[in-house]
């Protein structure tokens, strides 16, 4: 016995005259068994080709003939990206738009109560930046 058997590739490739040249099969049985069942499978396949009908064979020609008649379908490749943009577009918009809010109302102020506060922000003699100095201190006015 040979631990080097030939695979089924190695048998396939000698099937088609591709092999590697050696004594192997008349050493080793078990590949010569197998190399026999592959040369039977193939004889086999090919008595049943023998056995398929001309018309059959005929047929099969008329419709590759045809098919490659026909006017081949276009590919668009402009098609792709545009579709992906457009995706896109409609995915910001579904995630960035906001329904519409009205503004809260504006609180009307007096006439009386803007001159105080313009007369409060003149009459001051320190900086407005002071204004959180003296929160921080809690220093009265």
């Amino acid at each position: 016995m040979y631990d080097n058997h030939y695979s089924d590739d190695e048998l396939i490739a000698r099937l088609y005259g591709l092999d590697r040249g050696d004594d192997h099969l008349d050493r080793c049985f078990q590949c010569a068994e197998r190399w026999q069942a592959v040369r039977n499978r193939q004889a086999t396949r090919q008595a049943e080709e023998a056995t398929i009908p001309e018309d059959f064979w005929r047929t099969q020609r008329q419709a590759i003939h045809t098919r490659l008649s026909e006017k081949p379908r276009v590919w668009r490749p402009w098609l792709s990206p545009v579709l992906a943009g457009a995706g896109a577009i409609i995915l910001a918009i579904l995630f960035l738009w906001q329904p519409f809010q009205p503004e809260p109302p504006v609180e009307l102020i007096s006439d009386a109560e803007i001159f105080e506060e313009i007369f409060r922000s003149a009459v001051r003699t320190e900086p407005v930046s002071f204004e959180p100095v003296k929160l921080l201190f809690e220093v009265e006015p």
